[in-house]
């Protein structure tokens, strides 16, 4: 385990966030980018959501293996990747406003009123699972370019990943102050889904571009499996 592993578990438990600084170096970053442009033209400002499923040779990329590692290292031995995305956004991208990420991509659907909000989406369905579920999810986040304070960094309201909000809450807790996670090329920022975050609006130029990947050591109900491979 990482030496600062421990350290990270904790701040993740108790505020829903931590860091792993410097974990993809230059070599793995330019490797990570020419894997991802292959697959298509990504100019910016570009989303790329279910890379996974969209792109699946990305599993066995050395970006790949070393968020599974982390993931094993701060969510659990048996973690697996169930969803993520690439993004690429000019710095003219609009902000993204205070959020929980609530929903996964599933295969199957059931009538469990425990799973809410079904919905379609290129062929996958996508639902919000209970809390349980989500709680034995991480998000890992690495960033392939630096992303000072103005640059439309992340935005976290610590400990917030105990529940979900209703957005009168959301709208309460707005003006509450918030951690902003500015990050070099190569941290990886690791957060529960549960916890409430925005992008801030950006006030300089740059390129961000950042690897967002989520995973999970949930076992689904009968009927439901996760969409990734095992």
């Amino acid at each position: 385990m990482l030496s600062s592993a421990s350290q990270t578990i904790q701040q993740i438990n108790e505020f829903g966030f931590g860091w792993v600084r410097a974990a993809g170096s230059a070599d793995l970053i330019a490797e990570t980018l020419q894997t991802l442009t292959s697959y298509g033209d990504y100019g910016s400002p570009q989303v790329v959501e279910d890379l996974p499923l969209k792109a699946p040779g990305f599993t066995a990329t050395r970006c790949a293996r070393l968020l599974q590692g982390l993931a094993d290292q701060l969510l659990g031995t048996g973690s697996r990747l169930v969803t993520g995305l690439y993004f690429d956004k000019a710095w003219t991208a609009q902000p993204v406003g205070p959020h929980q990420d609530l929903f996964v991509p599933v295969n199957g659907r059931i009538d469990d009123p425990a799973f809410l909000r079904w919905s379609a989406r290129g062929g996958y369905h996508y639902v919000s699972p209970p809390d349980w579920v989500l709680r034995e999810s991480l998000v890992l986040r690495l960033h392939l370019d630096p992303c000072p304070g103005g640059m439309g960094e992340v935005s976290v309201w610590p400990s917030t990943h105990q529940q979900r909000w209703s957005k009168a809450q959301v709208d309460q807790l707005y003006l509450q102050p918030r951690t902003a996670c500015s990050a070099e090329a190569g941290d990886v920022l690791a957060m529960s889904p549960l916890l409430l975050h925005c992008s801030e609006p950006a006030t300089r130029e740059g390129q961000r571009r950042v690897v967002h990947l989520v995973y999970s050591r949930a076992e689904l109900p009968p009927g439901l499996a996760w969409m990734t491979p095992a």
